[in-house]
């Protein structure tokens, strides 16, 4: 019987490790898009010096005519300045450009003489290839020795077929395809299979060798219940991301579905549609660890559950037809493959994004990492305040404590108030009902105090104190990880900070908040980028970390405020490894490659102009979904990002709040005391449209979300205690089919 653990094992295939033939640097040339270089190409070492910002690169190879799966490694000594990569370019047989970097493998240079390796197959439908060195941007560069080897002989990749109950796998020299009842992968020339093992109770494992790096992985696919659950493995370095399984193929009518901050939907076929892949680990990429396609029509679809994320990508890319797809990327963990990756396939007849994340909160519950409001507050009774309450962030001087009673006086009687305060102020707002006072931290950035004259403002949070030996470090040499940049005073650019590592922290935030709290009575805390962050690799060696023991320290960071100070609890952006230790999350709503250009520096900036991707897609109810609130609404408030507020635009405002009235969740206003002296009445009018579901619902799961209008512009959403919440971001007046009519950009709410 096959067991388990042969997904560990990898079976080399029979191809010789002699070199049968080598080419060397004919004509050595240098070719950039937009820059200048000076070379030096007559004698080796030949050295190129680059300016510029554009791509260049370094030939004077043959074109070399090869075969599917025959192994090559490129070859060179190499010095400098910058990074650069070795690749190659793949021709067909018209010699007709496939790819032109195949097989792309960076090398950060320095100035000691570094040997290079990078071995590769070649891949179906490639005929010729031609080597070369790259670059982006500003290099220098030495290099000698520089050559291409082949093997003596090729890879012996199988072909045949595997049929595993409703998934079938077939394989031979032009790749790999799986197909899994109505959805299947393009064949993937990037993989051909060496071993094959099967059994029915445990299903079937192949042993995998890739084309991109010639290394050999173990993919074993079982089923569980109606589920296909994937396992992947592999031994040694891994120097770029690994694709694996191959994408499942989309059509017209259908949608992907990203859990990016509170969540999005593409089209598959729009052309347009921005792409980009983004990370598992940390706030900025998915902040659950899902993905999937959806059919409008009827809600049929797929979903993908990543159940080892921390050192994993949703790839996205474009087929040949320029659809969109996606799958699963796996990334190194510390430089190495590690331990064994896992996912799974979870397919849907109907209920499309609702089912996908029914199910993930299903899985998340029996990981125990759904911990709910009514759970919290029975610990924290403060918690209470903080269900329904606008946060504000007031950025102004005079009298705090009058603005906040003006604010009830006008309706607003539920605050968040994040614009920190003296003794005294937080004392008397403290003494007010509804009141919940915050202020803002952090624990990530360190600037070093030899800069602090250089520099327009000295953050008073900096943990300085740990500069350096609590400094996160990018690799074995100490090179210390950059942070957030600083203005210098003579406006000649940034200065930056480096990052404290997360197994460091703890330390000095607990001294931070527990003496701050003995004079100052705060009931609330922000900690700023703890959760907007990816998670960190550190290479220090007295304080070493994965990405996972990283995310292990940010949920240690913020149990720091919610489970040892007892304090309501917040970060930015947000993800779910920390539902159970934080309350509020600044920044989900606002998804972050839609948010107005240097939201994060100039907050307090008001935009007159709306942005077409601001108005596209982060008030756009054609792309929005509320994906976080299906799964989390009662667990973790989400608000809109401190420099994306729902004043910020001016002309967008009375669309954010239909936004928050739709998912339940309070709006967030930034303003100076101006702003509040002549706005006053209509922030206490967007905060009567915006609180009351966010109150009401606060308590209870969204259970459902509907769009009643083929343009998607009229929406509903219906909670566990039976609020349920009707939108129309239209511009005329709409009557649903159960006869409830909603007028133009307004919202109706109704209770059992």
């Amino acid at each position: 019987m096959m067991k388990s653990s042969v997904l560990g094992l990898l079976v080399f295939c029979a191809c010789a490790v002699q070199a049968a033939e080598r080419w060397t640097l004919g004509k050595p040339s240098v070719w950039t898009r937009q820059g200048t270089f000076d070379a030096v190409l007559t004698n080796s070492p030949y050295r190129v010096t680059h300016t510029g910002t554009g791509d260049w690169c370094l030939n004077g190879f043959p074109k070399i005519k090869v075969a599917p799966w025959e192994s090559y490694t490129i070859e060179a000594e190499v010095r400098g300045s910058g990074s650069i990569s070795f690749s190659v370019v793949t021709y067909d047989e018209k010699n007709a450009v496939q790819l032109w970097s195949y097989g792309s493998s960076k090398v950060d240079l320095t100035d000691r003489w570094r040997k290079v390796a990078v071995r590769l197959f070649i891949p179906a439908h490639t005929t010729w290839i031609m080597p070369r060195l790259m670059g982006v941007g500003s290099a220098t560069v030495e290099i000698r020795d520089f050559a291409l080897s082949q093997a003596s002989a090729s890879c012996a990749v199988q072909s045949g077929s595997v049929t595993l109950g409703k998934a079938q796998f077939f394989y031979d020299t032009t790749g790999f395809q799986m197909k899994v009842g109505a959805y299947a992968t393009a064949k993937d020339a990037t993989w051909g299979v060496v071993a094959v093992q099967t059994n029915d109770a445990s299903g079937v494992a192949f042993t995998l060798v890739s084309a991109n790096d010639g290394q050999q992985y173990g993919a074993h696919f079982h089923w569980e219940k109606e589920e296909l659950c994937v396992s992947f493995s592999g031994q040694g370095e891994l120097a770029k991301t690994i694709t694996f399984p191959p994408a499942l193929e989309t059509k017209s009518g259908e949608r992907l579905v990203v859990p990016e901050n509170e969540g999005m939907s593409y089209p598959v076929d729009d052309p347009k549609m921005p792409i980009h892949s983004l990370h598992l680990y940390g706030g900025h990429g998915l902040c659950m660890s899902f993905f999937g396609v959806m059919r409008d029509a009827d809600g049929a679809g797929w979903m993908m559950l990543v159940e080892s994320p921390d050192d994993a990508r949703m790839m996205i890319e474009r087929a040949a037809d320029k659809t969109l797809r996606a799958t699963t990327g796996w990334e190194a963990q510390c430089k190495v493959f590690g331990y064994p990756r896992k996912a799974r396939y979870v397919f849907f007849e109907k209920g499309g994004h609702v089912a996908m994340c029914k199910r993930y909160r299903a899985y998340q519950v029996a990981r125990g990492n759904v911990k709910t409001f009514s759970e919290k507050v029975k610990e924290r009774p403060a918690i209470d305040m903080l269900i329904g309450a606008a946060n504000i962030w007031y950025m102004g001087g005079g009298d705090k404590v009058q603005i906040v009673r003006e604010m009830q006086a006008l309706g607003m009687e539920r605050i968040l108030w994040s614009g920190n305060g003296s003794p005294s102020e937080l004392t008397q707002m403290n003494s007010m009902t509804n009141v919940l006072t915050s202020r803002y931290d952090i624990y990530s950035d360190v600037m070093d105090p030899a800069n602090f004259p250089l520099i327009k403002g000295v953050h008073s949070d900096w943990t300085t104190d740990a500069f350096p030996h609590d400094i996160t470090w990018d690799n074995g040499d100490g090179k210390m990880r950059r942070a957030w940049g600083v203005e210098t005073k003579a406006g000649t650019g940034m200065v930056y900070c480096v990052s404290l590592c997360d197994r460091q922290a703890l330390p000095y935030a607990r001294k931070r908040v527990s003496e701050e709290l003995k004079s100052k009575p705060f009931k609330c805390r922000f900690i700023d980028t703890a959760t907007a962050c990816s998670w960190q690799e550190c290479y220090n060696p007295a304080h070493p970390m994965t990405r996972s023991i990283s995310k292990e320290y940010r949920v240690k960071l913020l149990n720091v405020m919610s489970g040892e100070m007892g304090l309501v609890c917040g970060s930015e952006t947000g993800h779910d490894a920390v539902v159970p230790v934080c309350d509020f999350f600044e920044g989900m709503l606002s998804i972050g490659n839609y948010r107005v250009p240097d939201s994060g520096r100039k907050t307090a900036v008001i935009w007159d102009d709306v942005p077409e991707k601001v108005e596209k897609f982060q008030v756009g109810e054609a792309y929005r979904l509320p994906l976080w609130e299906l799964v989390y609404h009662d667990c973790v408030v989400a608000q809109w990002y401190w420099g994306d507020y729902n004043n910020k635009l001016p002309k967008i405002w009375r669309k954010r709040d239909l936004f928050n009235a739709l998912y339940g969740t309070p709006p967030m206003y930034m303003f100076v005391q101006k702003a509040w002296q002549t706005q006053k009445e209509q922030f206490a009018a967007s905060y009567k449209v915006t609180t009351p579901v966010a109150r009401l619902t606060g308590y209870s799961e969204m259970v459902d979300h509907q769009i009643l209008k083929a343009d998607r512009t009229v929406q509903r959403t219906l909670f566990a205690n039976g609020v349920h919440v009707t939108v129309n971001f239209g511009s005329a007046p709409f009557t649903t089919a159960d006869g409830l009519t909603i007028p133009a950009q307004d919202v109706v709410i109704k209770t059992r």
